[in-house]
């Protein structure tokens, strides 16, 4: 959950008319549902959205081995310089949607309603160990 954060913080750091303090309250704000999305694998095929500016950045996430052995690319996202505000669109799965909804109502930077899809959208995966991988193989 934190490649998450750190994701959306570091592509919102380059949006220069962004308020970064804006930033921190809606990451803090989406925390519980972010951990929900994560833990109940959610993010393995329905993705956080991320709309900034011209961008719209899908986060999914990657679990068991792919989570271990998969690349990540939590580089800044290119396309949100110019933006001056942001939107975090969170999936609302059937059994959270509730929890979500509620979580999405306290901060105006997160909605649960359907993200846009007609800008040019860059596609990432963050994956969030649970473990260290070298640990890991180091146990074969």
């Amino acid at each position: 959950m934190t490649a998450i954060t750190d994701l959306i913080a570091t592509t919102l750091a380059t949006a220069k008319r962004v308020d970064t303090q804006a930033v921190d309250f809606a990451l803090s704000a989406a925390r519980p549902a972010l951990l929900l999305l994560v833990s109940s694998r959610h993010l393995k095929t329905v993705p956080v959205v991320l709309v900034a500016g011209q961008a719209v950045c899908e986060i999914l996430c990657r679990y068991d081995e792919d989570a271990i052995d998969g690349e990540e690319n939590l580089q800044a996202v290119s396309g949100v310089s110019a933006a001056n505000s942001f939107t975090l669109h969170l999936p609302t799965p059937d059994q959270l949607g509730t929890t979500i909804e509620t979580v999405a109502a306290s901060n105006q930077h997160l909605t649960t309603d359907p993200a846009p899809d007609h800008a040019p959208k860059a596609t990432l995966s963050a994956s969030a160990p649970l473990v260290n991988a070298d640990a890991l193989r180091g146990l074969r």
